[in-house]
């Protein structure tokens, strides 16, 4: 075991965290749900800031970190969504950028093409989609119904990131392309 990989082990566990919690928080009771998200948020944080910090970057980090994210958010806009509290059109449109990115992941991993999935960074839209979307539900979570401006806000910002990851998906599919045509 190489030195990065044992560094890459404390990021990595806090991303097994997240996707632990996305399991657990459907059986749990509402009032967990608020700390499960806490829990969630600063996992979040903190496997990319140690990853950085620590140079513990690796492809298990790279492919499992976003499905944490959209793992934890789907379980719990469910359990949401399942108890009344949000709206399916809600839903819809605060995930947008999520159904892109997963549907985009799947159809390049299909055409096998996992080393294009691997060479996709996060882009600074994505990430504040994902602010967005944790600021929509833990305002839910906390609060009660969120404002119809940060529903929009989200809505928008998600959208721009699901568009922005199409045109990032058919770069990365075509730069591999032309790099190999003389």
């Amino acid at each position: 075991m190489t030195d990065s990989s044992v560094r890459s082990l404390i990021p990595n566990g806090l991303t097994v965290v997240r996707l632990i919690l996305a399991i657990l928080l459907p059986f749990q009771e509402p009032h967990l749900w608020w700390w499960f998200f806490v829990v969630a948020c600063a996992t979040e944080f903190l496997d990319g800031f140690l990853s950085r910090v620590l140079d513990a970057r690796s492809d298990f980090g790279r492919i499992s970190d976003p499905i944490a994210d959209k793992a934890f958010v789907l379980s719990l806009v469910l359990v949401l969504l399942f108890n009344g509290l949000l709206p399916l059109l809600h839903l819809l449109l605060i995930a947008l950028r999520d159904v892109v990115v997963v549907l985009g992941s799947f159809a390049i991993l299909a055409f096998g093409r996992r080393g294009d999935v691997l060479r996709l960074k996060p882009r600074w839209v994505g990430k504040t989609a994902t602010v967005f979307q944790f600021v929509f539900l833990g305002w839910l979570l906390r609060a009660g119904p969120p404002p119809q401006w940060l529903l929009g806000l989200t809505a928008v910002v998600g959208l721009v990131a699901g568009i922005d990851y199409v045109f990032e998906y058919r770069r990365a599919v075509r730069e591999p392309a032309a790099r190999q045509d003389p």
